[in-house]
């Protein structure tokens, strides 16, 4: 048997090792748009401060693919699967069959409607390649000044890591707040408090509708018409799954590719993970796609046995973020809205923590803090689990509270 996996990054790299984990045999081909080995994505900031190198970069020992003999074929993308054919065709014209299939190709920047923004010095931190030439570019040109486009996770900690290079960030949002999709607007006005104690500038509630220059990029033009001049551009919006490789096919997508639970496409041969696969919140049942590391990694390995005869369920997707700003960690798990009379909310606070959780037949559905807390691990083993917190409510965001294990 032939197993093919599309992508090399968090999902491909768990199945593949989850496959030989249980079978010495099967042949299994790796195929990957980029020339680089896998590397850790959530490095790429770092790589951009200078904190990491390129050779910190890399997740797997040199000789990975030859001890788990794994062939590869990097530098070109898939542009075609066919699943009649059982063929993936790659855009450089070769083709390959397989018996099995893995779609993990990951996702790509959203390239938002503003005007020219194809110029030179506009960049996104998508790729190791990409993430180096921003350093490059910024100072071949001796850039004083950047603009992010985006306050969300990955437009933070790049503007953290440009201000390491004594540049100057200014971020400009369309939403109201700060990581919006991470903390509700409470938290959010103390994670910008942080934010600004760097330095960096942030301008919310505006768009960005011309990139400025000639050739190269001068500056933003925002919706209200102001000018920001700057020398680097960097935009992060968010993402959007790689799927446009099935197009023609008759895989059932939504948002992304939807699976069942063995993270099995309508098509029996053909299994999707990562940021690709459409699956169920762990929490609320509802499909989508949480394009975090750990998902991907779990959903990577439970395709792969799956795919070698390992019946194995996934039990759904988890939400959860945690983000450093000025050296105080912040983290979101589970839902950060209300959705129903339900729902309530508990609340502390001290000199150097907010903590903010969300119960719902006393049971925690999601959390948020800023600051230290010594109890993370046990607030997210009560929302996996569904424990009842009710004898616990008033005090289980304290510093002083010492969690009883039930036996």
């Amino acid at each position: 048997m032939k197993i093919i996996i599309v992508g090399n990054g968090a999902a491909g790299i768990s199945a593949a090792t989850a496959i030989r984990s249980v079978d010495k045999k099967v042949e299994i081909q790796i195929v990957s748009k980029e020339r680089d080995a896998a590397y850790s994505l959530c490095a790429l900031p770092y790589v951009v401060s200078k904190e990491l190198t390129q050779k910190y970069t890399a997740r797997l020992d040199k000789d990975f693919y030859k001890q788990l003999k794994i062939k590869t074929v990097f530098g070109s993308p898939v542009c075609k699967i066919v699943p009649e054919r059982q063929s993936v065709i790659l855009q450089n014209g070769k083709s390959f069959s397989y018996d099995k299939l893995l779609i993990a190709a990951g996702a790509r920047p959203v390239v938002p409607p503003i005007e020219e923004i194809d110029k030179k010095g506009v960049f996104f931190m998508d790729t190791l390649e990409n993430t180096k030439k921003i350093m490059n570019y910024a100072r071949k040109n001796r850039v004083k000044k950047a603009v992010i486009i985006g306050a969300g996770f990955t437009g933070i900690e790049a503007a953290m890591a440009l201000k390491m290079h004594q540049i100057d960030v200014v971020i400009v949002e369309m939403m109201d707040r700060i990581l919006a999709r991470m903390l509700d607007p409470e938290i959010a006005v103390e994670a910008l408090k942080l934010l600004k104690s760097t330095g960096v500038e942030v301008r919310l509630g505006s768009g960005v509708k011309k990139i400025t220059g000639e050739k190269n990029a001068s500056g933003v033009r925002l919706s209200d018409n102001k000018l920001i001049n700057c020398g680097l551009v960097m935009v992060s919006i968010g993402v959007r799954p790689n799927i446009e490789m099935i197009n023609g096919s008759d895989l059932q997508v939504n948002q992304g590719i939807e699976v069942d639970q063995y993270l099995r496409t309508s098509d029996p041969s053909i299994y999707a993970a990562g940021d690709v696969a459409e699956t169920p919140d762990y929490l609320t049942g509802v499909k989508t796609i949480n394009a975090i590391w750990p998902n991907a990694v779990e959903q990577g390995r439970v395709a792969g046995l799956n795919m070698v005869g390992q019946e194995t369920v996934y039990d759904g997707s988890d939400s959860i973020n945690v983000l450093n700003i000025a050296g105080v960690p912040i983290v979101s798990m589970g839902q950060i809205e209300i959705r129903d009379k339900k729902c309530e909310i508990i609340s502390f606070r001290n000199e150097k923590s907010f903590r903010k959780a969300l119960i719902r037949d006393n049971v925690i559905v999601g959390f948020e803090s800023i600051g230290p807390f010594r109890q993370l691990g046990f607030i997210w083993s009560c929302i996996k689990k569904k424990t009842d917190i009710s004898d616990s409510k008033e005090k289980i965001l304290r510093d002083n509270f010492v969690p009883v294990l039930q036996k």
